[in-house]
């Protein structure tokens, strides 16, 4: 049975890192709550569908932002999450720390040393505990920004997954390099990695399952291609906001219809096909038992489901 992970990274953003210029309460209720004059479509939501079709889901929640706006807004999340028995697990954006990187900000993680990214990862572990959440065993890093150091950093800290590995952003933000596509779980250096679910958008270009990258359609046709090749996991992105619009300036939100319509549609398909699919919490893989070394090809949604996604986007643009 394919066991489809449905994560959510957890994190707020300000127009700039210049707090002052933003209200960290409105921060909040935004990315995190998904507040709209409509009604809240964040993670509340998104557990209230979930729980609707007998789901759970893995919530990675950012914890560096603790040191900038205090932990009050990271406890009101970690037990809005535990509280309801879904998956809460590590996210970091080191952009939240000072440092060095691009312009003075330090964007993802791979451009630190090991050293430096061990401590960062311990920072936003130790955020987590003290808001709450018990001990951790999955991490993602922010923007995907891992690399093989990131993996070190893990093993040292005792860490069994990783999430970061995202095959359509090699390169770009992942630096994770392969020689081969990572499409299945992966044991290196003492983790195991979960690779970010991909599929083929014409060509040898890959596009991740991530909510706001793909049709409903073309995640349906790539969940029923891993199920029937035997896959292990299927790895699905969300984040907490992704529900909403926010204007880009005023930086005010509104409900995205076509985005509540797509995780709902996805709810409501895994749970029609429960011979097929099930929704584990990482808590409750056993590394140990994880196998590695299933051969997996990436699914190639035809030319209507792609058709179909890129007429949902050019109608997002008018909504």
């Amino acid at each position: 049975m394919l066991r489809v992970l449905l994560t959510c990274d957890v994190e707020m953003w300000p127009r700039s890192m210049d707090l002052r210029r933003d209200d960290p309460q409105a921060l909040y209720e935004r990315d995190i709550l998904g507040r709209t004059p409509d009604g809240d479509f964040g993670i509340a939501y998104q557990m209230d569908v979930l729980e609707r079709h007998g789901l759970r889901g893995v919530f990675l929640v950012e914890a560096l932002h603790a040191d900038a706006l205090g932990q009050r807004f990271l406890v009101e999340t970690v037990s809005a999450v535990r509280d309801r028995g879904h998956d809460v697990q590590l996210h970091v954006h080191p952009e939240w720390c000072s440092g060095g990187g691009r312009n003075g900000l330090t964007r993802c993680l791979w451009e630190l040393p090991l050293h430096d990214q061990a401590t960062l990862i311990e920072r936003g572990r130790q955020n987590l505990r003290d808001a709450g959440a018990g001990d951790v065993c999955a991490f993602r890093a922010g923007s995907y920004g891992a690399n093989f150091d990131t993996l070190a950093a893990l093993r040292q800290l005792g860490i069994a997954f990783d999430t970061s590995y995202n095959p359509a952003l090699l390169g770009t933000h992942c630096h994770l390099f392969t020689e081969r596509p990572w499409l299945q779980p992966v044991e290196h250096d003492g983790v195991i990695e979960l690779p970010i679910s991909c599929l083929a958008d014409g060509g040898t270009r890959l596009r991740h399952a991530q909510l706001a990258a793909c049709s409903s359609r073309e995640l349906e046709a790539a969940l029923l291609h891993a199920a029937r090749a035997g896959w292990l996991t299927f790895v699905i992105v969300l984040h907490s906001f992704e529900l909403i619009r926010r204007h880009p300036h005023t930086g005010r939100a509104r409900p995205d219809p076509i985005m509540i319509r797509r995780f709902e549609r996805l709810g409501r398909f895994l749970a029609a096909h429960r011979e097929l699919f099930r929704t584990p919490l990482l808590r409750e893989l056993d590394p140990c038992a994880v196998p590695v070394d299933i051969k997996a090809q990436v699914c190639a949604p035809g030319m209507l489901e792609r058709a179909w996604r890129r007429a949902e986007q050019f109608r997002r643009r008018w909504l």
